[in-house]
Formats: C-alpha cells, structure tokens, sequence
C-alpha cells in the first residue's frame, strides 16, 4: 500500500515548497529524517509518498514508473528524491521467465525499469536526486546493494539528475557494515 504523509510539525506558508519523497521502506525513513530537518522551516514541506513493499522487481505490485507522473501532478514539487531498492533483491519475471538476482536477463530489465522512473521523472521538469541504498550487514546483501547502486547512479546521470552516494555513511574502512 502507499503510505501518504505530510510532515509539518511547525507552521508552514500557504506557498511552501513541497520536497516528495519517493520509494519503499528506507525512502520513508529518509522522509521522515528530512521532516525533522525541516521542521521548524515554514518554507518547506516534506511528502511522503511511499510504499514500503515497493521497487522495481515488483511492478505488478506498485509500478513507480507509471505512478511517479500521477503522484507529481497531485503534489506539484518544486523537488523530488527517490530511495528504493532495498526489497529488489528477489527474482524478477523477464518476457515471461522468472530470472534469478543479478543474472544478465535480471540485470538488463532492472536497469530499463530504473531508467524508465528516471525518464518519467525527468519529463516531469522537476529536479530530483536519487539517493543510493546504504550497506547491509549480510555480505550477499552488502554486495548486491553495491550493483543497485551502480544502477540507480547510471539511471540518474544518464537523465541530469544528482545521485547521492550514502554508502560511506554505513561502512568502515575495510568497507564491511557498522
């Protein structure tokens, strides 16, 4: 289910600017972070609208492509951020045939699907930053989070839009979890 929330503990202008957030599980975190952030800003309002089950994998379940135009139109952001991808590690159905986690059918839907957002985004004229996934703690997972974010990097860039790198923020120097 989407989750739809606007964060505004303190009083905002009539003519806030609208921050959405977009994404699964952590894209909520994230929006709850920046509320506090902005809290105390009367010219800025943080929207959440995510769906803490969602990415890619799934788009029988919430196609972020197809609904990222619908959820612009209705809030009217003067910026977006994206963060998802942390529920994509499962198989995906490719032309009909299931595809195991990172094999090179898997790899080219996932990139066209991340690029496709990124495209819809991008037409809406609004600028957006895609916030990367941060490690881990199982080295599958901290592993295959690292190919994600080469993804939603290249679907970033490739349409002008910022992608910020957190991984750093979740790693020591040897690169494993803390």
């Amino acid at each position: 289910t989407l989750r739809v929330g606007v964060f505004a503990r303190g009083a905002k202008a009539d003519e806030a600017k609208v921050v959405l957030v977009i994404g699964d599980f952590l894209g909520n975190g994230l929006a709850e972070g920046l509320e506090q952030v902005y809290a105390e800003n009367p010219n800025i309002r943080v929207v959440s609208r995510t769906s803490a089950c969602s990415g890619f994998v799934r788009d029988d379940f919430y196609d972020w492509p197809a609904e990222a135009p619908r959820v612009i139109a209705a809030e009217k952001p003067a910026a977006i951020i994206v963060m998802l991808g942390a529920n994509d590690r499962q198989q995906m159905s490719v032309k009909g045939s299931r595809e195991a986690v990172l094999s090179d059918a898997w790899k080219a839907e996932y990139q066209a699907r991340t690029e496709k957002l990124a495209r819809a985004l991008s037409q809406s004229g609004v600028p957006f930053v895609w916030v990367g996934v941060p490690s881990f703690k199982p080295p599958s997972m901290l592993r295959d989070m690292l190919d994600f974010n080469d993804f939603y990097r290249a679907a970033a860039e490739g349409t002008r839009a910022e992608f910020v790198d957190i991984w750093d923020g979740f790693v020591d120097e040897a690169g494993a979890y803390i």
